[in-house]
């Protein structure tokens, strides 16, 4: 598989979900122990169940924080100093190592002003459900999941999941079974935690992705055995202030305020690569989503390695053009064909 997984495409070249659409919780122990750690404190990254009451508070806050930015009677720049400082409450203020990539520096001042203004827009409950094509062809299902939040390293966070499986007859030609889940701080949008679990006909795949913003750190943790092959790899990098996850940007996204003719870029690390993601919004127009015309945001997203020109790939989306922007649709070239996914069913959630 590609390197860089973003958001669930590649590993749909590789063939898809599944047609039955009842996905199993094939997860038999959590990701994190699958690794022997001992870089690092990992009992601060386990996922701890959270309190209805520890939740409502945090959400309180939120309201209130959200009312100042929206807040039209307060000039622009008093509402970006608002936010300031309670970003700067949340975030202290962080002497960067000697080593610490001054690239990385020139990134994190470019970001900023992004994360300044930025509402997450998430609604826990919410299932949504895809049918995706590989080159005309009904390949499978995608399942998106938003669970009530959980704690990590303290901190109340997100909690998305992605369930893939190959169509019943399509296992002849490939089987896959794969999950992917990432924990978002609620206060910050920064992940904390990456899993995926690949069990696929050719490899089965490990990947543990912790996000450690106190140190400005990345550990990688990834097991592999593809015909027979094992693979083992372990990686510790520095990462930008501000950045997301290869599957946390496609909730990330959705917070946005999608203007038309504007674009939005931000890094994205995955597997200690970073990725500079730009995503256009190129137009609003109408698509045909479960037998209804629905009013649609078209995003344009491009990807490129951080540091270089090289062009890595596009791929168009479709978000809804309500409170909810969520995904509706997506289209992507790849090597061989294109793959191609629309929302067929869905149970909408709630706001915090």
């Amino acid at each position: 598989m590609n390197n860089f997984y973003f958001f669930l495409i590649l590993i749909l070249a590789g063939c898809a979900s599944q047609s039955d659409k009842e996905f199993s919780d094939f997860k038999n122990k959590p990701v994190i122990e699958s690794f022997d750690i001992k870089e690092m404190d990992i009992k601060r990254f386990e996922t701890k169940e959270v309190k209805e009451e520890e939740i409502k508070k945090v959400a309180v806050k939120k309201i209130i924080k959200e009312e100042k930015v929206k807040d039209k009677d307060l000039p622009r720049k008093k509402k970006v100093k608002d936010i300031i400082v309670d970003v700067e409450k949340v975030v202290p203020t962080w002497k960067p190592p000697e080593d610490y990539p001054k690239s990385l520096t020139k990134l994190d001042q470019s970001t900023k002003k992004l994360w300044l203004n930025y509402l997450p827009n998430v609604f826990p409950g919410e299932k949504l459900f895809y049918e995706v094509r590989y080159m005309g062809i009904k390949a499978g299902y995608i399942q998106l999941l938003t669970h009530k939040p959980k704690e990590i390293d303290n901190k109340l966070s997100y909690h998305f999941e992605a369930k893939l499986k190959t169509a019943d007859y399509y296992r002849y030609i490939y089987r896959l079974e794969d999950s992917v889940e990432t924990f978002v701080d609620v206060d910050k949008f920064l992940p904390l935690k990456y899993t995926l679990l690949q069990r696929e006909s050719s490899q089965t795949v490990d990947d543990l992705q912790i996000f450690d913003h106190e140190k400005r750190k990345t550990y990688h943790w990834y097991k592999r055995i593809k015909r027979g092959i094992p693979t083992d790899r372990k990686i510790q990098k520095y990462i930008p202030q501000y950045m997301q996850d290869s599957f946390s940007a496609l909730f990330f996204v959705r917070g946005l305020d999608m203007v038309k003719g504007k674009t939005y870029r931000f890094p994205v690390v995955t597997r200690g690569k970073i990725w500079v993601l730009s995503m256009e919004i190129s137009n609003y127009e109408k698509v045909e989503v479960m037998g209804k015309q629905v009013d649609a945001i078209k995003i344009k997203a491009q990807t490129r390695f951080h540091g270089a020109l090289k062009k890595k790939g596009d791929i168009i989306f479709w978000f809804s053009n309500d409170k909810y922007k969520r995904m509706l649709k997506f289209s992507a070239n790849i090597k061989i064909g294109s793959v191609k996914g629309v929302l067929v069913e869905e149970v909408l959630g709630s706001k915090l």
